[in-house]
């Protein structure tokens, strides 16, 4: 994943828009609080989740793997 997909997120992911500073040209995360080391922490770890069918954002806690198609129909 490349910087500005992460900075994209954070600006536009309601939980994270406003509370994870940007410097001046946006080019770079301040980690300058313990909340923003916080939420920049859950966002590595994949905590924060935008449905691709309904755009609801979501915090998550499991990490279950949906996995692909065949896997889900078993193995017999």
């Amino acid at each position: 994943m490349e910087n500005n997909q992460i900075i994209s997120f954070c600006k536009t992911f309601p939980k994270l828009a406003n509370r994870i500073r940007l410097n001046e040209d946006e080019t770079k995360i301040g980690l300058d609080t313990k909340v923003s080391k916080d939420l920049f922490i859950k966002l590595l770890m994949d905590d924060y989740l935008t449905s691709e069918l309904t755009h609801f954002h979501y915090e998550s806690v499991s990490k279950d793997s949906a996995g692909e198609a065949n896997e889900s129909q078993g193995a017999g």
